[in-house]
């Protein structure tokens, strides 16, 4: 409204009952630690995620700061910003700062000094795989450290789209609690009619070391969780709820003889991997070339993110909450209030 007249502003905002519920977000042109300090009182404890892309101070793109201390510039300029915006965070919010290698060693060891009190992930996100000029490796990657308050588990990847998803029934790798030893009520017979291929049923855990290892009175097949090298593993699931599990049917032979486990994944989300490398993340044609279109192809903006790097991580942090507020400071290009409109059109809510 800065081109408006202040009687025209006037009667422009006495037309809403109420402001901030007509309002799907809020941009702030000042400086970011100003912005942060005015706003606080308003937002405190207010926002699900914050996601920020603060300048690497490369060789290639140093702050616009005093920057004749290098590192220490940059850290004090982070610092200040770092602790005066976690304060907007709810309890359960995730925060995340996209860096590159050149600070990358610094900010991490910032962020476990400011707070303690969170757990620090770190992705790997392949935003230029066709490299970049640089002595003696072409760097095609860069990071995001994303911090969760200790103990919560909460990251997820994309939604799955799949309703049944079949995993091994026999649990492998070490550790005693996949091994007989360990778990000795996951350790029985399935029975196997391999006529009709088919899952029968299941025997009571054998009570001593030796067990019946041949076909039943009705000539059913005994399998034993046992590896290839004559280990005696154990199945997923205990005695008990494999036989509820038979009774679904979801247990099942393969082709090639295998027992597997139809899980039912509706609803469930994907682990978040720690190696983002997906060509959606390329930040060539989802940033550079993206905002060069919606600017009728002007290059205006050094560095943008992909889109989905942003859209991924936003979601990611935010999945389980029901009206996300999402917090970026150092806004850019836009690519965050861009990713944040695509999130709203999918999830059809209001971020």
């Amino acid at each position: 409204t800065r081109h408006f007249s202040e009687e025209f502003k006037r009667r422009l905002l006495a037309s809403f009952d109420d402001l901030d519920e007509q309002c799907d977000g809020l941009l702030i042109h000042s400086e970011n630690f100003q912005a942060l300090s005015l706003l606080l009182e308003r937002y405190r404890a207010s926002v699900n995620a914050i996601y920020i892309d603060p300048p690497y101070n490369s060789p290639a793109s140093e702050i616009p700061y005093k920057n004749d201390y290098k590192h220490s510039s940059w850290l004090a300029l982070m610092h200040d910003r770092l602790l005066r915006s976690v304060a907007y965070l709810v309890d359960d919010a995730s925060y995340a700062i996209a860096i590159d290698d050149y600070e990358q060693a610094v900010l991490c060891a910032l962020l476990d000094v400011l707070f303690p009190q969170m757990d620090r992930q770190l992705v790997i996100v392949n935003h230029h795989p066709q490299g970049g000029m640089s002595h003696n490796i072409s760097r095609t990657h860069e990071y995001m450290a994303i911090l969760v308050p200790s103990g919560l588990d909460v990251l997820r990847g994309k939604e799955k789209t799949s309703g049944v998803e079949y995993r091994s029934f026999m649990l492998s790798g070490p550790g005693t609690n996949k091994t007989r030893s360990g778990r000795p009520n996951s350790f029985y017979a399935v029975l196997v009619d391999r006529k009709a291929r088919k899952v029968v049923g299941v025997e009571p855990p054998p009570k001593g070391a030796k067990y019946p290892t041949g076909p039943t009175e009705d000539g059913y097949e005994r399998i034993y969780p046992i590896n290839q090298t004559g280990e005696e593993k154990v199945w997923c699931r205990t005695f008990e709820s494999a036989r509820s599990l038979v009774a679904q049917g979801a247990i099942v032979l393969t082709d090639q003889g295998t027992l597997k486990i139809a899980i039912d994944t509706t609803g469930r989300r994907r682990s978040l991997m720690s190696n983002w490398t997906d060509s959606r993340y390329n930040a060539g044609p989802h940033g550079t070339a993206l905002i060069a279109d919606i600017l009728g192809g002007r290059d205006c903006f050094a560095y943008p993110k992909s889109l989905f790097t942003v859209m991924d991580a936003i979601e990611a942090m935010t999945w389980f909450a029901e009206e996300p507020s999402i917090l970026d400071f150092f806004a850019g290009s836009g690519t965050t209030g861009h990713a944040v409109i695509n999130l709203n059109r999918d999830r059809k809510s209001v971020v």
